[in-house]
């Protein structure tokens, strides 16, 4: 019997088209996307420097906590120091401890804002600010040629908490001692105040022994840092004792 041959319908002929039509286009895609050459991210500028903080050696926060004065300011006072040699030996005077010191890249408002934030996470009572400029921009009045250093200081509280001067020889005579110190006024929350010392109290021995001058007082105080002492003291002419829990000393270091 013969082959009879395959009649197609003008729809079915269009349907056949279209199928193949888009077979072709997204082959065409796929070769396009697959020959492509990669296009390059976006990368995110470096953001610019902020500044870092170096703690001096032995005053790290946990280092300083016991020895504070007070409990660290919301806000520390901040201002422009004059010399870092000059106000480090002022301010220890006043009984402020240098721990740390900050760097940053520019005098902007902003950078001194974040020396004070830097200042609010180490609990620094006073924050001295001092600026080293330099180059073309600088002559210029440019304050973004310039560099900011922040000196953090901490009040600490005395380990003993009175003045003291060497008993003259008028009330040497009078006590019948050749030594001995005279107290001067006294702090109160400190190991001085706590003992019940009073100013114009004489001191004459540190556990049972002599004290020769304020020098050899200040040596005993140093020795006994954190220690319960015996003071032989002479007041209004009666001779009392007082213990006294001598305070620890802040801690010390050599960088600067």
């Amino acid at each position: 019997m013969p082959l009879r041959p395959t009649i197609f319908s003008r729809s079915t002929a269009l349907h056949f088209l279209l199928s193949s039509t888009l077979l072709l286009s997204a082959c065409s895609t796929i070769k396009q996307v697959l020959h492509e050459e990669p296009t390059s991210t976006t990368t995110m500028a470096p953001a610019p420097e902020q500044g870092r903080y170096e703690a001096l050696i032995g005053r790290s926060a946990d280092a300083i906590t016991e020895l504070r004065a007070a409990p660290a300011p919301e806000n520390p006072e901040m201002r422009d120091g004059k010399n870092p040699t000059s106000d480090e030996q002022l301010l220890g005077g006043q009984g402020y401890l240098r721990i740390g010191n900050g760097f940053y890249p520019s005098t902007t408002p902003e950078m001194r804002g974040i020396a004070l934030h830097q200042g609010q996470r180490v609990g620094a009572d006073k924050i001295l600010l001092y600026v080293s400029s330099g180059g073309a921009a600088a002559d210029a009045g440019s304050n973004t040629a310039s560099t900011l250093t922040a000196a953090y200081y901490v009040h600490f509280k005395p380990p003993f908490g009175a003045s003291f001067r060497d008993l003259n020889a008028t009330e040497q005579q009078a006590l019948g001692v050749s030594g001995g110190v005279n107290l001067g006024a006294i702090i109160g929350g400190t190991p001085a105040a706590s003992a019940n010392l009073l100013a114009g109290d004489a001191v004459l021995t540190v556990d049972g022994k002599p004290i020769a001058n304020k020098a050899a007082f200040q040596d005993l105080l140093r020795a006994n840092a954190g220690k319960r002492v015996t003071l032989g003291i002479s007041r209004d002419g009666v001779l009392i004792t007082r213990i006294v829990r001598i305070g620890l000393l802040p801690p010390t270091t050599h960088n600067h």
